[in-house]
């Protein structure tokens, strides 16, 4: 299957080199890609510059070499495994604070005067406020994703 999509076999011992190679590339975009934030026509045209030799590379099918050694050095290679690090900790500290929130309504609720059949409701919008003021709404629409309908 590898030979008809152009990739490499998994055995290979060219896969942690197309790896690394791969995550630096990421990273040269990711520069070139806030560049376009600071001085964007320059930016832009370096940017398209980029996708272009990375383009005609892999088309020649230079997967360890998609961009020049030149265009590669001082840029921080994009890691998979701290980008999954991160995004863990920021959803589990969205729940954390959803919980937190869950469980201080739930306590003050009552002591406001506020009706049995209102507090489930109210005790669900402050945790979802909570997750989504230290996580933002993007991440709470996946997590909440998971739950049943």
């Amino acid at each position: 299957m590898h030979s008809i999509a152009g990739s490499v076999p998994r055995r290979s011992s060219r896969l942690r080199l197309i790896k690394r190679h791969a995550a630096l590339v990421a990273g040269a975009q990711r520069v070139a890609l806030h560049q376009v934030d600071v001085d964007p026509e320059p930016a832009l045209t370096e940017l398209a510059r980029l996708q272009l030799v990375i383009a005609e590379n892999h088309l020649y099918g230079r997967q360890a070499a998609l961009l020049p050694a030149e265009l590669l050095q001082d840029v921080r290679p994009v890691s998979r495994l701290r980008n999954t690090w991160r995004e863990s900790a920021h959803v589990a500290t969205a729940i954390l604070a959803a919980m937190t929130a869950a469980v201080g309504a739930a306590r003050a609720l009552p002591s406001m005067g506020v009706g049995e059949d209102v507090r489930p409701w109210l005790i669900l919008g402050a945790a979802v406020l909570a997750a989504t003021l230290v996580a933002g709404w993007g991440r709470v629409t996946r997590v909440l994703e998971l739950f049943p309908a």
